[in-house]
């Protein structure tokens, strides 16, 4: 059986940015492997969405620029 989940963490509801993307896969017999990507957004990371993911604003500005 093949498997792939897909999980997102964005800076908000409205005009948001994605800031985390999550995957879990599983191919026949494999182990199930995961992979994760943070990319630093150009939108601040709203207190409310902080409180559902735990990335702080903070944490978001050390991730990677995706440009």
């Amino acid at each position: 059986m093949n498997l792939v989940i897909f999980d997102t963490e964005t800076t908000g509801l409205n005009e948001a940015e994605m800031i985390e993307l999550a995957c879990l896969y599983k191919q026949d017999e494999d182990e199930l492997r995961d992979a994760v990507w943070q990319m630093r957004p150009s939108l601040p990371v709203l207190p409310s969405s902080t409180i559902i993911h735990g990335i702080t604003q903070e944490k978001a500005n050390t991730f990677e620029d995706p440009k």
